[in-house]
Parts: structure tokens; C-alpha cells; sequence
């Protein structure tokens, strides 16, 4: 017999590293106060938010005093193109969920977190118009297409989750969407209002700045571009940062007050490329579940939110250490992790800081023991790189990408090492233990 029980509680974990909780039966409290709430209004230390009846939400940095109006409404628009390029439809129309009522109601409300849930549907085309299959099948130009929408509609159900931590930075949205359509695109908008021709995203080894709009050259219909794990502008007063996960098409609509528009799902009916390849399953009918979080963030404070924009990558690991392995073993069963030797309840295996430093790798090498660190200054200026050395630490040196030893480092009477980054910088470290 067993017994489950499901805990939700803040943890607070140090850098790479890992602490050690514990479940113990309590006498129940009585007479616990239930916070109240308005289930319109989200609300921490760091910012407020509001959300309107058509389940758009305002967004006040506290720090700033600058409020994002109108964020979140989603958009569809009908899509003729293919997986490699996204052609509207010759009509151009677009359905949004702006002022259109949502149905609105409180999820989870404690001192930890406050959660909202907003329930909307948009009417849309089933598809594009019949005329498209034979400019498919005869392999016309994506370009050279011409076709409207279906005169049939379909309601698309969204499900939106705004999540606000009590110790956060930025407020998490989950978009849970029914799909019943095909050949079209949803995306969510994020007004930013900011004074800016450029913005930032995120990719490999490198946060580049792009212009909001492009030049004479592009030749592409479409305004997409694309990014790795975040967006984001900013001005000389604030700025907002667009975090996604596995969410890689965005479009900066500088008509729209700047929004950034990122894109939740394309369906379309081909490859693309040359000749005519189908791909039923690309019309992603079904339901999916969409993540991302807006991060607002003070001038002289665009490292901090890169450091956001990255920590929403990955959620907490969840592993149970058990006071009796050797009971809770079965016969035959593989011996637990950690089942010899002692580590300490809490430890950090590597603490680091660097304004808009970010760590890439912590791995162990190809042909030898040692472990080796990678770290980018994703910063238009050189930086500061400080890391603790550990008691597990015998040498730290510099090394490169395909690891061999070069300088071994030394650190201050502290014991900190402090490294000089330059701009746009990758550095490896080896570490031996």
C-alpha cells in the first residue's frame, strides 16, 4: 500500500547546484485565511497586472512605472505558403480575439503564486479556398498563388493560463489551443509602445540586433524572422523581453506600436521547396500547448533580463533520495543513484556572475577527466566574468573547443576567479578535479 501526495511549495535551489526538502506530517493550521483576490488583477513586488474582458492584459512595471497596454490578444490569419515560407491569402483578412468577451476565472490564488485562467474562441476559415489545389498540384509559385479563404467556418477554442510567482520577474503565459482549421496561422501579439528602429533575439552563441524593418533587399512577402530562446526592445527608459520555448518565428510590426508578434502554430498542406510534397500531419490539427513569458526590465538592466529570458528554458529537476534505499530497493532492481558516499543537504557546483554572461556548457571532456565550461558575453562591451573556486576544484585554466590546456588561471585572496570577457566573447574553461 502507498500513499501519494502532491506538494506545491517554493523552492529556492543555488546555482547548478542542488537543496535537499523533506515531507513531514504537520497538525492541519486552523482558521487559515484564504487571500483574497480579483480575478482580473495579478500582483507582486516586481509588477501588476490587469486583465481586460476580451482577455488581453495590462502589464505595470513597478520599477519603471511603465504600463504595456493591450498584450496578449492572439491573431489568425490564413496561410498559402508552405513549411519553409509563410504567403497570406489574397484577401489578407485577419480575425483577432480583440474586444471580444473571455470568459475569465481565478485558478489558483496563494501567498506563492497567482493564476488566472481566460477562455476565448475566434470563428475562422475551415481552410483556403478550393481554387488552391490545382495552383498546388500544378507546382505554381508560392509567390504567383492566388486564393481566398473557405467560406466555412470552424471555432478555434484558446485556453489561456497567466501565471504570476510571488518572486518573479516576469509574468508566464500557457496557451493550450483546440485546433480545428487548416492552412492558417495563430499568433499572440505583445504591444511594446517602446522608441526603438531596432530590436534584439536571441540565437546560437549570440544575441543579434536586427532593424525592425527591413531593407530594400528582402524580397520575402513575409516580415518573419527568427529566434532561439527570447526577443526583445527596448528604449532608452525600459524595455520588454518575449521568452518562448521551442517557439522560433516572431515578426516586430513597427504600425502596431512595435508589437512583437510571435507565432504559436502555422498549419499548412506541403514541404515547400521544388515539385508538390504533401504533408497532411503539418496542418497540426489537434490541441497544443504553447509557452512563454513577458519580462519587462529598466534601462541598464538588458543582461539581467537575458538571464531571464534563458532561466525559462528548463524547469527544476525532480529527484527522490529516500531515507532507506535499501529497503525501498526490490529485488533485481538497479541500485539508486548516490547509494554510497555523502553529500551535503544543499550545495552549488558552480556559482557565477557577469552582466549578460551566460554559461552554454558544463560537461565533462571528450578524452580525459576533466570538466569543461563554456560561457558567452552576449554584451555589446567587455564584461567581467567571476566564479567561486570550488572545494571540488583542483586547477581551473583557459582552454577552447576542442579542449586542450592553455593558461592556468589564479585566484584572488578570496578565492574568486575574475575573468575579462570581451564583446560578444566565447570562453572555455577546463576544471580539474
Amino acid at each position: 500500500m502507498a500513499k501519494k501526495v502532491r506538494v506545491t511549495f517554493e523552492a529556492e535551489v543555488p546555482a547548478l547546484g542542488y537543496r535537499t526538502y523533506y515531507l513531514e506530517t504537520a497538525e492541519q493550521l486552523q482558521n487559515v485565511d484564504v487571500v483574497s483576490g480579483d480575478a482580473n488583477v495579478l500582483e507582486n513586488d516586481a509588477m501588476k497586472v490587469v486583465v481586460n474582458e476580451d482577455g488581453s492584459y495590462s502589464l505595470l512595471d513597478k520599477k519603471t512605472g511603465r504600463t504595456y497596454e493591450n498584450l496578449g490578444c492572439y491573431e489568425d490569419t490564413g496561410d498559402m505558403g508552405n513549411e519553409y515560407i509563410y504567403i497570406q491569402d489574397t484577401e489578407r483578412k485577419t480575425v483577432t480575439t480583440e474586444n471580444k468577451p473571455a470568459k475569465i476565472t481565478i485558478e489558483e490564488n496563494s501567498e506563492l503564486r497567482f493564476v488566472v485562467k481566460i477562455c476565448q474562441q475566434m470563428e475562422i476559415p475551415e481552410a483556403m479556398g478550393d481554387e488552391i489545389l490545382a495552383q498546388r498540384y500544378s507546382c505554381v509559385d508560392p509567390y504567383q498563388r492566388e486564393a481566398k479563404r473557405s467560406t466555412k467556418l470552424v471555432l478555434l477554442e484558446l485556453e489561456t493560463k497567466l501565471t504570476l510567482e510571488r518572486n518573479t520577474a516576469g509574468l508566464k503565459i500557457q496557451t493550450t489551443i483546440v485546433n480545428t482549421a487548416k492552412d492558417h496561422r495563430i499568433r499572440v501579439l505583445i504591444p511594446t509602445g517602446l522608441v526603438s528602429d531596432m530590436h534584439m533575439a536571441d540565437s546560437p552563441f549570440e544575441v543579434v540586433r536586427r532593424p525592425n524593418r527591413h531593407g530594400k533587399a528582402w524580397i520575402n512577402p513575409s516580415g518573419c524572422e527568427h529566434q532561439q530562446c527570447f526577443v526583445a526592445m527596448e528604449d532608452s527608459s525600459a524595455g520588454i523581453l518575449v521568452a518562448n520555448r521551442g517557439l522560433y518565428e516572431y515578426e516586430i510590426l513597427p504600425d502596431q506600436e512595435n508589437a512583437i508578434a510571435l507565432t504559436l502554430l502555422r498549419s499548412v498542406a506541403e514541404m515547400g521547396d521544388w515539385g508538390y510534397f504533401p504533408t497532411p500531419k503539418a496542418q497540426q490539427l489537434g490541441t497544443f500547448c504553447l509557452e512563454f513569458e513577458v519580462v519587462p526590465y529598466a534601462a541598464g538592466e538588458t543582461g539581467t533580463a537575458f538571464e531571464e529570458g534563458y532561466a525559462f528554458q528548463q524547469d527544476l529537476t525532480v529527484a527522490q533520495a529516500g531515507l532507506e534505499r535499501a529497503f525501498l530497493r526490490k529485488p533485481g532492481q538497479v541500485k539508486p543513484e548516490l547509494i554510497e558516499g555523502k553529500l551535503p543537504l544543499e550545495m552549488s557546483f558552480l556559482a557565477f556572475e557577469g552582466d549578460g554572461i551566460h554559461m552554454t556548457a558544463f560537461k565533462k571532456g571528450q578524452k580525459k577527466d576533466d570538466l569543461f565550461v563554456r560561457f558567452v558575453n552576449h554584451m555589446e562591451q567587455g564584461e567581467i566574468l567571476s566564479f567561486k573556486k570550488e572545494d571540488w576544484m583542483k586547477e581551473v585554466y583557459r582552454s577552447n573547443v576542442i579542449e586542450e590546456k592553455n593558461d592556468v588561471l589564479t585566484p584572488d585572496a578570496d578565492g574568486i576567479y575574475h575573468v575579462s570577457l570581451r564583446e560578444f566573447e566565447i570562453a572555455t574553461f577546463g576544471v580539474v578535479r
